[in-house]
């Protein structure tokens, strides 16, 4: 058949469409000759057209339209072609148009529409009835042989018209029109939402008809590594935003756009005792990186807080609290050690140190205490437990259980003597007598002279008779019933040495200098007395 005679019979078919389409329903069986596909377009109004070469197709949203099947060459005189999409580099094919739409032979009296969305580059197949599969791609034909014819729409340059060629009927080329299976295909403008996220599964990326609304989502906010390390959805950025991993707030799709999804890296923090489960301590939990907590470790009854380790290292003896810093997951351990109790007191008369109160320390480490007696009063003994342990004034204390140390102090007694001060001539007297309070009687006394004691002079009054010039210091020592001593202040007596009338006052010397002065005062008086007797003898 020439051209001629095929455009004159897809004239007929045409005007018989158009004739009998309200009884033909969907499909208008015709067993005539099939039309090439230049006829098939033109018959359904699509005259200005061009050929392309394509093979695939960009990602995106497209409508593909169904027009005419004309493979109906098999033993039941229908057309059981199906029609795919598939993603390049893969081998998984969608569906598009089966058998059953429709199954006749020709023109599809209403042509018949879908929508569908690929994101990758993707081409066409055809699956003949039997089961032989063609390509858009002219490389993977079976034969190598070019199966599909790609025209362009000028009136439409966003649509494609595309013609399929079925030839598994035959071995030989057959009759190449390429109208087994006539569509458009036309991509709608649209854009694409890439979500970005460094964890978790984004699941709302894709494409988006020009002017709607996107919305990034991710499956999860929390993502657990298992080793005490996390990430934790923070934020929505770059075109999108908000804080709510399941939807974004609005994305409007004027153009490609990307949404980022933000985390914070997150440490857990274990917070642990030593002994074991002593006491709950606040702290423990999910940290974000570089952030800061203070832990401090409580009292705790019978034991005694000794220190902080943090990942097996000690933060140092004694130092609470401490403060820690997420830079990865860490363990802070505190660490206490079984305590016994020391009860310090001090009886009246002084005070100690440690001051009295109550001391905590660790199983058998000492605890040292000095005793500090207050004036008139001198330290006297310690008891621990209500045994007297002596009379030293520092004890250290074994802590080997709870104890009760106590410090005991007892008056000295306070002694006065008169007179304070005296000055008499040599052979003259002077009588002390004393005053004693404090202590506890009956007392025994001892005078001292220059800080000797005076040879039987253990009376509470003494007389002091000099034989000679000079000056004395006297002090009075007194003891109690308990061995306690008291000593008065000294008492200074001048003595006075009578050379014929006149009064010599000795004062013992204590530097060369003073001794010196005292010498030529001593031999101008002496010249003196001489000249006066002198002229004494010569009036006789």
């Amino acid at each position: 058949m020439n051209t001629s005679s095929k455009w004159t019979l897809a004239l007929t078919v045409a005007l018989l469409i158009a004739l009998y389409s309200p009884l033909l329903q969907n499909i208008i069986t015709v067993q005539a000759s099939e039309p090439y596909i230049t006829d098939v377009l033109n018959i359904l109004g699509f005259v200005s057209v061009t050929p392309v070469e394509v093979e695939t197709f960009p990602a995106g949203i497209y409508d593909i339209t169904l027009y005419a099947k004309f493979g109906g060459f098999n033993p039941d005189n229908v057309d059981i072609n199906e029609l795919s999409y598939r993603l390049l580099n893969t081998s998984s094919f969608n569906v598009l148009f089966t058998p059953s739409e429709p199954t006749f032979y020709g023109y599809l009296t209403q042509p018949l529409s879908k929508n569908f969305t690929a994101n990758h580059q993707f081409d066409l197949s055809l699956l003949s009835w039997r089961s032989t599969r063609y390509y858009t791609e002219t490389a993977l034909n079976p034969d190598g042989l070019p199966h599909a014819q790609v025209y362009m729409n000028l009136n439409d340059p966003d649509m494609l018209l595309i013609g399929f060629d079925e030839r598994s009927y035959s071995s030989q080329r057959g009759d190449s029109d390429f109208n087994d299976m006539v569509i458009s295909l036309t991509r709608i403008h649209a854009y694409y939402l890439d979500v970005v996220s460094a964890y978790d599964t984004p699941t709302s990326q894709g494409w988006y008809i020009n002017g709607t609304n996107a919305f990034a989502s991710l499956a999860d906010s929390i993502v657990d590594h298992g080793n005490e390390t996390r990430r934790i959805f923070a934020q929505w950025s770059n075109d999108a935003f908000g804080n709510n991993y399941t939807k974004s707030n609005a994305i409007y799709m004027d153009r490609n756009r990307t949404a980022v999804a933000v985390w914070n890296t997150q440490y857990y923090l274990t917070v642990k005792t030593s002994p074991t489960g002593l006491v709950a301590i606040p702290g423990e939990g999910w940290y974000n990186k570089s952030t800061s907590t203070t832990l401090t470790a409580p009292s705790v009854t019978g034991y005694l807080f000794v220190y902080w380790d943090v990942d097996g290292v000690s933060q140092g003896d004694g130092i609470n609290p401490i403060t820690i810093t997420a830079t990865g997951p860490h363990t802070a351990t505190a660490h206490y050690s079984q305590a016994y109790t020391l009860l310090i007191e001090a009886g009246p008369g002084g005070s100690t140190t440690p001051a009295p109160g109550t001391y905590s320390a660790t199983v058998n480490s000492t605890i040292q205490a000095s005793a500090s007696p207050n004036t008139n009063f001198e330290f006297d003994h310690w008891e621990l437990d209500g045994t007297n342990v002596g009379s030293a004034n520092t004890y250290l204390v074994l802590m080997n259980k709870d104890h009760v140390l106590r410090a005991f102090f007892k008056a000295l007694p306070v002694v006065t003597i008169n007179p304070t001060s005296a000055l008499i001539y040599v052979g003259q007297s002077v009588i002390f007598s004393s005053t004693v309070s404090g202590g506890t009687p009956p007392y025994t006394y001892q005078w001292y002279l220059n800080n000797i004691p005076v040879l039987g002079a253990t009376s509470s009054s003494w007389k002091f008779t000099p034989n000679s010039a000079g000056t004395y210091y006297v002090h009075l020592k007194v003891t109690d019933s308990k061995s306690t001593s008291g000593l008065s202040q000294a008492s200074k007596v001048e003595v006075v040495q009578v050379v014929g009338g006149y009064s010599i006052t000795y004062r013992r010397p204590t530097t060369v200098g003073p001794l010196m002065l005292n010498l030529g005062m001593v031999m101008a008086f002496a010249m003196l007395l001489v000249s006066v007797r002198r002229k004494t003898r010569k009036r006789k």
